[in-house]
């Protein structure tokens, strides 16, 4: 069938076959439901084949007759429908349309989009598009249980079955986040079931999840993947849901975090801070400043990623002891300052007041005194 414009009116093409057809003088169509029979314009004839032309108020489920100059009749099931492609959802759903031609509303309609596949079926919601070319379903997030492309489709319209395929939208990476070691990847279209999605950082798939809401969020714990498959500085992620495809790419950054410091006297001596992302393993260049100066010799402890321990300068002469001094982490060019979060402060621990070291003698003048007094007062009594 062929379908053309002409003066702003739509008329649709069909192609009847057959034979001893010169004599047709019209063609008519009349609906199931009621109505009038009415006729379709004749565009061409020859012995076997009829050309005629219908609008859409001819749209329907039907008969259709042949008519020749005697009043001899032939007739055939009348009920045009052609389905062009069927729209991609993603797997958190949505409105599926089907895009055709003579897709028309029914006296009652029972339209339905099948996956034959699938123990699912769609009722029809609606149609619209441009001389109602379209027919809507819905598919919610509870019923996509699973993902796919070109899966097979049947679409029932006025009781008449097409075949069609129907293609989940690939799985979209929108956003990356990294928290306290936890690896947080949102989107849509990752599917429902979490043995089926995968995440590849930095080229390496690693399958065990620690969160997973359906179709949109993956939460993963990179503890034990720091700081060999994750490491400060860039990091690319995607999304591989099995049978199905690949997200795009996002890339994130991992920085050095600072939590906590630990004081030292004014003379200076060992400190330890303590965070996350510390590892000094195969990093080039490692700066540890405590305000203005470089924390020298800094070490990774046991707890490796966690903690750094490096030594400290006295307090410069003419400064405060209780004055506080950032303190930065840089490992190559990756900096704590950098990471979004509060900075930290170092401080010295406060020497003992001058003024303190002569309580005692002062306490001890005032009891010599006063035992002198008592004696004076006993013997002056006697």
């Amino acid at each position: 069938m062929t379908k053309y414009l002409l003066s702003s009116l739509l008329f649709y093409i069909i192609l009847i076959n057959g034979r001893q057809f010169t004599n047709v003088t019209s063609v008519v169509v009349f609906a199931f439901s009621g109505g009038p029979t009415t006729s379709m314009h004749i565009v061409s004839k020859n012995d076997s084949v009829i050309t005629v032309s219908f609008d859409d108020t001819q749209v329907y489920q039907g008969l259709a007759g042949l008519f020749d100059n005697r009043g001899a009749t032939s007739k055939f099931g009348w009920n045009p429908l052609i389905i062009n492609n069927v729209t991609s959802v993603p797997t958190s759903g949505g409105i599926i349309t089907v895009h055709g031609w003579y897709i028309s509303p029914s006296a009652v309609s029972n339209n339905t989009l099948t996956f034959t596949n699938e123990t699912l079926s769609l009722k029809e919601i609606g149609i619209g598009g441009k001389n109602l070319s379209q027919s809507y379903y819905r598919l919610t997030p509870d019923q996509s249980t699973f993902v796919g492309i070109d899966l097979p489709v049947s679409i029932l319209i006025r009781e008449v079955g097409a075949l069609s395929n129907f293609s989940f939208e690939q799985p979209i990476a929108k956003n990356v986040t990294t928290d306290n070691y936890m690896l947080h990847v949102s989107g849509d279209s990752f599917g429902s079931d979490i043995k089926m999605v995968f995440l590849v950082i930095n080229l390496n798939t690693f399958q065990r999840l620690d969160a997973f809401t359906k179709h949109t969020d993956i939460i993963m714990n990179i503890t034990k993947l720091y700081p060999v498959s994750v490491r400060n500085g860039n990091n690319s992620v995607f999304v591989n849901v099995t049978n199905f495809n690949i997200s795009n790419t996002l890339n994130f950054t991992i920085y050095p975090v600072i939590n906590s410091i630990s004081n030292c006297s004014v003379e200076g001596g060992v400190i330890t801070i303590g965070g996350n992302y510390l590892s000094l393993e195969n990093v080039t260049k490692v700066s540890v400043k405590i305000g203005g100066s470089e924390c020298k010799q800094p070490v990774n402890l046991n707890e490796g990623h966690r903690s750094i321990q490096c030594t400290i300068d006295h307090l410069p002469k003419g400064q405060d002891a209780s004055q506080q001094f950032p303190v930065s982490i840089t490992l190559d060019q990756f900096s704590s300052n950098d990471n979004g979060k509060p900075a930290v402060f170092f401080s010295y621990d406060r020497p003992a007041s001058s003024s303190s070291k002569h309580i005692p003698n002062i306490l001890l003048i005032l009891v010599i005194q006063i035992v002198s007094l008592f004696l004076l007062y006993t013997v002056l009594n006697e």
